[in-house]
């Protein structure tokens, strides 16, 4: 770990064109030859004190194996020490590949690498910084990345199994087609990180986690594509199955709600996308129709205080008319005689009934959406029970 925390480290920034050859910069001075060389060279400027207090700075460097990745670990120290940004990492660090480089490291150094983690025997890259890399066709299964920082980084198609994210930094970062199976994301930061097409089954995340929604949905409301819309909705549907494997029906209902309305806004803006002829995109239109109205009166099915407010509206606006018309004199038994109505049953008086033949036509209605939004509130509380 870095040795003085108070003490701003001393950055030391890496570069290299084959690999064999490196440069290392550190407070405008260069130092070339090895790794290990040029490294040591630069470290000498670092205050004696805190001997440790530094990191290793790479940029746009492509490592194309798992011997490299560890390399630069082993220089380091600590993954702590290391920061890549924008490098692209073909890796494989799974139990089965570690067994030799951490056989060749214990002989030649006689005690344990900075990368194994022992209890576990799997590889630790705890605290290890890398922004906006390309992790992708990589084996990762078992890797701890507890407190890492991985914002914007990309793991496609990447074995994830049973890794462990605890307290990271995933903000914006992609999991595209990963196999993120029993990982763990507890306390991690997953604001605006994507999820399409990964699999998702017992891994640990909570909704809270998602602060401003999953990347998909983030992309598809700046670009106003329906087709981006409907990749959210599909994620999505991801995160809804996965917490409902966990038992985390609360977040599952939120996942559910999220799915519908990236449905409902696809529907919009294939509407929209028509222009001026937006006649002949009726049909996404009424189906956005259809699904705003759900949200509205029932939130999908997952809110039954909607129906409620939607009924309170509903009784007020009739009691108005009533008032307001002539049809009941008194806005006081106005109110009583829509709420009676509208709950199919007579609290008023037996004369006080609305004049006219449209106000009792009024009633009549009013009787029809008291029964409706009743049947929609008996609906939406049994489907919240039912999940709890």
């Amino acid at each position: 770990m870095i040795a003085s925390p108070d003490v701003e480290p001393r950055r030391v920034d890496l570069a290299t064109e084959d690999g064999r050859l490196w440069e290392a910069t550190t407070n405008g001075q260069a130092f070339r030859g090895s790794l290990e060389d040029a490294v040591a060279e630069a470290l000498l400027t670092v205050d004696p004190a805190a001997p440790g207090n530094f990191i290793l700075h790479v940029e746009h460097l492509r490592l194309s194996t798992a011997d490299e990745f560890l390399h630069l670990i082993q220089v380091a120290g600590d993954p702590s020490r290391l920061e890549l940004v924008e490098c692209q990492l073909r890796l494989d660090l799974s139990p089965e590949f570690l067994a030799q480089p951490l056989a060749k490291y214990e002989a030649e150094h006689q005690c344990r690498p900075p990368w194994w983690d022992s209890p576990s025997r799997v590889a630790h890259l705890i605290d290890i910084t890398m922004l906006r890399c390309e992790v992708n066709w990589s084996t990762l299964n078992g890797v701890i990345f507890t407190g890492a920082r991985l914002t914007g980084s990309v793991f496609g198609r990447t074995d994830l199994r049973e890794a462990r994210f605890i307290g990271s930094d995933l903000r914006d970062a992609a999991f595209w087609n990963a196999n993120l199976t029993h990982a763990d994301f507890h306390q991690a930061d997953l604001s605006g990180a994507s999820f399409w097409g990964a699999r998702l089954d017992h891994t640990a995340m909570t909704r809270s986690q998602f602060h401003r929604g999953v990347g998909e949905e983030l992309e598809a409301g700046a670009q106003n594509d329906p087709s981006l819309f409907r990749q959210a909705s599909d994620v999505y549907l991801l995160l809804k199955n996965n917490f409902n494997s966990i038992g985390r029906y609360e977040d599952a209902a939120w996942a559910y709600i999220k799915e519908q309305q990236m449905e409902k806004m696809a529907h919009y803006w294939e509407w929209r996308a028509r222009g001026w002829r937006f006649w002949r995109g009726r049909g996404s239109f009424w189906r956005w129709l259809r699904s705003w109205t759900y949200e509205v009166l029932t939130g999908y099915g997952e809110r039954p205080l909607n129906p409620l407010i939607a009924g309170g509206l509903t009784m007020l606006a009739f009691c108005l008319a009533y008032f307001v018309t002539g049809a009941i004199g008194s806005f006081w038994d106005s109110l009583i005689y829509s709420f009676g109505t509208f709950a199919t049953f007579n609290l008023a008086d037996p004369g006080m009934q609305p004049h006219g033949r449209i106000m009792n036509l009024a009633s009549s209605l009013e009787a029809l959406l008291g029964i409706l939004v009743l049947a929609l509130f008996v609906f939406t509380l049994g489907n919240r029970m039912s999940r709890s």
